[in-house]
């Protein structure tokens, strides 16, 4: 007896059925339901929007999945997204290794696809299932990828003149992205500036750190995956254009929640709590496409948008303590590591050398972190003991950040 396909019959979303369908895979549920979202951002593109009234809104959205190691089967949500869209064949699919400068030139060119589809405008999305390998090493590259995530910024064209260099203009950019990434590698690409310069505070942090379920594949699933059916929804979805509505309900449930984060009292050096506004609204919208056809939004779409955004904030936590995407990025999450489970998570400068020097930390490499640390606030400046001992304690609030992080991971 063949497995059964799930329909959009059974009154579910496109994300439920996509997660449904994935249900017996071990990569966990939150991989597969934020990279459907990234694929209805890709195929929806510039179609719709929310008028912000100083700006329009689009739904294009940066998504990162990011496992605490490796080996949580990050590639399998991104390899289903990427064969649905190619099945769809409508919108720009970039993949590969890339460099920043090829990717801004393949981006400004006109392509014509075989269903006779001709794409002008810079509107696709990118994805990797290894974001280290995505792209070739560029201090600038994420500088790039920060600056076109504003597409209301751009609504006409986005121009790269550099002296030298060819002017290469981007037509009504509007990109999605989806990649993946172990804590370890993230790090090696996402660099301090990247993460206080506002490309952590424009993507969604998916991290996770065990896979679902334990499942060797041996007997099929019970529940298959109807590529076609998932590809077709996706299709009806870029069909529909227009701007989004309020409902009055919606309206104000939005006003309360919105008024209540912005007077929240943050530490919050990522820039990702100003931007959560609209990062709801564009999940929001997503959401909002994915249920329905009519272009309202309700408060069941910003309840589920609230949610599932709010669960990404700790990972911004986790990014942004665990080092600075430089060469010394491992000794600062190591020495943070070491301060955490210090009594009053303080180390004397002697004690962390003895225990992290067989590791490849020397005093000269310490000395660099423990600048890294004052300036981004996560130290108090070291004092000396009766001993005469240098002294490194972590802040407070950096302490109480993290254990509110592990509480709500527990």
């Amino acid at each position: 007896m063949s497995a059964p396909i799930l329909t959009r019959g059974e009154n579910k979303s496109w994300l439920e059925l996509l997660t449904d369908s994935t249900i017996e895979s071990e990569s966990p549920e939150r991989y597969f339901w934020w990279s459907g979202l990234a694929a209805i951002s890709a195929m929806v593109r510039k179609n719709v929007y929310i008028n912000r009234y100083f700006y329009k809104l689009y739904p294009n959205i940066y998504v990162a999945l990011v496992s605490s190691r490796s080996g949580l089967k990050k590639g399998i949500p991104i390899s289903i997204v990427k064969s649905l869209l190619e099945l769809c064949g409508t919108t720009r699919v970039i993949s590969g290794c890339n460099s920043i400068q090829g990717l801004i030139k393949e981006l400004s060119m006109q392509r014509t696809y075989p269903n006779g589809m001709v794409l002008s405008d810079a509107q696709g999305i990118m994805l990797s299932d290894e974001f280290e390998s995505f792209l070739t090493d560029d201090p600038k590259a994420l500088t790039y990828l920060t600056a076109l995530h504003n597409t209301h910024e751009h609504e006409k064209s986005w121009t790269k003149n550099i002296k030298s260099s060819p002017i290469e203009e981007l037509k009504s950019p509007c990109l999605t992205l989806l990649v993946a990434s172990n804590e370890a590698l993230f790090d090696s690409v996402v660099r301090q500036k990247d993460i206080e310069g506002g490309f952590i505070a424009r993507t969604f942090l998916i991290h996770e750190y065990r896979p679902k379920l334990i499942n060797p594949l041996v007997v099929a699933p019970k529940v298959k995956l109807d590529a076609h059916e998932l590809a077709m929804h996706l299709l009806k979805m870029s069909k529909i254009k227009g701007e989004f509505v309020w409902t009055p309900e919606a309206g104000d449930f939005y006003t309360e929640w919105y008024t209540k984060i912005s007077l929240m009292d943050s530490d919050d050096r990522t820039g990702s709590v100003g931007r959560l506004g609209d990062q709801v609204l564009k999940v929001a919208m997503l959401v909002s496409l994915a249920r329905k056809d009519t272009l309202d939004i309700t408060v069941e779409d910003l309840s589920l948008a609230i949610t599932k955004c709010e669960d990404c904030m700790p990972a911004v936590n986790v990014v942004s303590m665990s080092g600075n995407g430089t060469d010394i990025s491992n000794a600062i999450s190591m020495v943070l590591k070491l301060l955490l489970i210090s009594p009053n998570q303080e180390l004397s400068r002697n004690k962390i050398l003895a225990r992290l020097h067989p590791r490849g930390v020397d005093s000269i490499t310490l000395d660099r972190v423990m600048n890294s640390l004052m300036e981004s606030r996560a130290i108090e400046q070291p004092y000396r003991n009766e001993k005469k001992e240098i002294i490194y304690k972590m802040r407070k609030q950096e302490f109480d950040r993290y254990r509110k992080f592990q509480q709500e991971e527990e």
